[in-house]
């Protein structure tokens, strides 16, 4: 595998920095930081049988019980 040299400016290299695991190298950080498998968007969809609206009215149930006592 060959490598490649790019150029950040040096805010974006401090930000780069921060994120820096201290054992990992900036192709490592790049790499978990572009990873699209595992992310959040795995999860649309997983809800989709929640009625949320039924929810929301035991959440404004709650709070007056709560409010009452």
């Amino acid at each position: 595998m060959g490598t490649k040299t790019i150029r950040v400016r040096d805010d974006v290299y401090e930000e780069l920095k921060a994120h820096k695991r201290p054992d990992e190298s900036f192709s490592d950080l790049i790499e978990r930081l572009t990873d699209r498998t595992g992310g959040f968007e795995e999860g649309f969809g997983a809800v989709s049988d929640v009625d949320f609206e039924r929810g929301l009215d035991e959440l404004d149930g709650l709070s007056v019980e709560n409010h009452r006592t």
